[in-house]
């Protein structure tokens, strides 16, 4: 018994079935059951979101798993802070031990980033003596990452509603920030608000939900209930109107004398979604300022993702105020931390059977996505960097002097045959969460490769793979002498900076089943070419780009 017990169990797709092991459950749904797994990654071990799909529903598990696929399909480009990743997920054994797998069992698994914190309602209880601003402050991050899946910016032109936000449904983590978790009820909207069956937290369910209709509007007054919970310290009152949610706000003890307060939420409480505030971010700053103290400093949100746009033969080169070059101005891909961030972890990326075949061998890739970048709450914002036409290049930042690339980089650039005219130039950040620079081989130059595990990659041989991870991104100084506009005439996409420098990038050979982003960079000054890679799609690359800086030590 002591044996069993204390047994490890693994789950994984077929073709590894003991890829994940799993730990204890950690939380049941009517979905699935929520195990912390985890993935070993050379020398350590990486924690990750696991949920099984309840036995119950495996009687349908062609229909959970079709809807499991819409929602890695459309939140995994889905990567800022205040949101939880998705990873993949895949049909796979039941768990079991290691290398005793049955075949002949059957699960469906859901991979997200493991988030670890504290619920808000468990949390709002332990807070003593806050003052409202403080209290607000953790929605910041939410606030913003739920406009961003209301554009449909970053879900390829979706919008997307959560329509379970609740205090149960936000963790703050050790570090202030917060993350708003459970996809389960995620859904796409294909145009005006829909119907739809009733799902969501009494309390924080909209009034027009409880007629069917789900909209961008529903979410919006979800998380004004949870600043009506914040501030009172009860869920908020069902079916009641204005006037008796405004009494009940003015009558708790942290609002007294904030009428201002006070209507600002009544306000995204309104029975009617079309006189709701729109934009949450905003409204969420104006609430933290809104008859309070003045706080210190300003509050920086988030900007909304672009869209990914298809990619053809004949994009003209971007050109000085042209509507080619507004388009791609707002597809940029530049991460701005709203105050506190998320630091997302990397988790293997599987398969989830049954899209297009022409994919690969009968299964849709579900292939790692950027996590957002790791920064210490202590650490002010990024500044944006300016990728239009005529904007300064981002080399123009402070040099990169520490860190573990910059010392792989200087020893490979100290040995090349261009170091006198190709100075060291890398990305400050890699924005992968897990990642290992390595030296690349790369001739009559230098070059170092970030390896992403359980990404997608390019093997030894020079073969396309979607989890092997290996050289995810990278950059490389070529021993091929270049001049500007060399570069601009051989790229669909091109960004040319006032100093002089030009950078153009497309598919590798323009062959998008190569699967790998290549940019060609021209930088004044130097006398020979720059390569930049990413295997993890154009949002990734823009954001290489914006990070370039030379390197101390290599002039």
């Amino acid at each position: 018994m002591a044996s069993e017990m204390s047994a490890q169990y693994w789950v994984g797709p077929p073709d590894a079935p003991d890829r994940i092991r799993l730990g204890p459950p950690v939380a049941s749904g009517a979905e699935g059951v929520l195990y912390r797994g985890h993935v070993a990654v050379d020398d350590t071990t990486l924690p990750i979101a696991v949920k099984m799909l309840q036995p119950a529903h495996l009687e349908n598990l062609a229909g959970w798993t079709a809807r499991w696929r819409k929602q890695v399909e459309l939140l995994r480009p889905v990567r800022v802070p205040g949101m939880v990743g998705v990873r993949g997920g895949f049909v796979g054994p039941l768990p079991h031990l290691c290398g005793r797998a049955d075949t002949a069992t059957t699960s469906l698994y859901l991979l997200m980033d493991w988030v670890e914190g504290v619920a808000l309602d468990r949390w709002a209880t332990s807070v003593r003596d806050a003052r409202p601003e403080q209290l607000l402050l953790t929605l910041v991050p939410v606030a913003a990452a739920l406009d961003l899946l209301h554009s449909g910016a970053a879900t390829r032109g979706v919008p997307v509603v959560h329509r379970d936000v609740k205090p149960a449904n936000i963790l703050i983590c050790a570090d202030g920030s917060t993350c708003l978790v459970d996809v389960g009820s995620v859904r796409g909207m294909s145009g005006d608000p829909g119907h739809s069956g009733l799902m969501g937290t009494v309390g924080y369910l909209a009034p027009e939900v409880r007629h069917g209709i789900v909209g961008p509007a529903a979410d919006r007054y979800a998380l004004g209930a949870v600043a009506y919970f914040l501030l009172t310290g009860r869920d908020p009152p069902v079916n009641a109107g204005v006037a008796e949610l405004r009494r009940s706000l003015s009558e708790a003890p942290l609002l007294r004398d904030c009428a201002e307060l006070v209507d600002h939420v009544v306000a995204m409480l309104h029975p009617d979604p079309l006189r709701r505030p729109t934009c949450l971010a905003n409204w969420v700053a104006q609430l933290r300022r809104s008859s309070l103290v003045v706080l210190s400093g300003e509050v920086t949100l988030a900007p909304r993702a672009p869209a990914r746009q298809p990619r053809g033969a004949g994009r003209q080169v971007v050109g000085d105020g042209s509507r080619a070059g507004r388009r791609r101005a707002r597809r940029r891909w530049v991460i701005t931390v709203a105050l506190v961030a998320f630091g997302a972890g990397a988790v293997a990326a599987v398969d989830l059977p049954g899209r297009d075949r022409s994919v690969r061998d009968g299964a849709v890739t579900i292939s790692a996505a950027p996590p957002s970048v790791m920064v210490p709450a202590t650490k002010p914002a990024p500044p944006a960097v300016d990728l239009r036409d005529g904007g300064l290049p981002p080399w123009q930042g402070p040099d990169i002097s520490s860190g573990s690339a910059r010392d792989v980089v200087l020893t490979q650039w100290s040995k090349s045959g261009n170091r006198a005219g190709s100075r060291a130039i890398l990305p400050a950040d890699v924005a992968l969460a897990v990642s290992t620079p390595r030296p690349a081989e790369f001739s009559g130059g230098w070059a170092v490769a970030w390896d992403d595990p359980a990404g997608p990659g390019q093997s030894a041989n020079g073969a396309r793979c979607a989890t092997c991870g290996r050289g995810a991104s990278g950059m490389a100084g070529t021993g091929a002498e270049v001049t500007a506009d060399a570069v601009a005439k051989r790229w669909p996409t091109v960004i040319r900076w006032n100093d002089g420098s030009v950078l153009g990038y497309d598919w590798e050979a323009h062959d998008p089943s190569s699967g790998k982003m290549l940019a060609e960079i021209a930088v004044a000054g130097q006398r020979f070419a720059y390569n930049l890679w990413s295997h993890l799609g154009e949002d990734h690359l823009r954001y290489l780009i914006s990070q370039l800086r030379f390197v101390a030590g290599a002039p």
